[in-house]
């Protein structure tokens, strides 16, 4: 699952570069990530872990 959605960002960025001329920084594409992740446990995704950082 983790997979698919860090694929997932990637590929949202790529197309926002090829067709909206928008460039994305890693930086970016990492906290968009981290925002996604957050929002499927919020809702009761499971068993998902933190593929950046430990947190607090």
């Amino acid at each position: 699952t983790s997979i698919i959605l860090i694929l997932s960002e990637i590929w949202k960025a790529r197309n926002e570069s090829t067709f909206g001329g928008k460039m994305a920084t890693r930086a970016s594409i990492t906290a968009a990530i981290q925002r996604t992740l957050e929002f499927w446990r919020q809702v009761g995704a499971a068993f998902l872990e933190h593929p950046f950082w430990d947190p607090p």
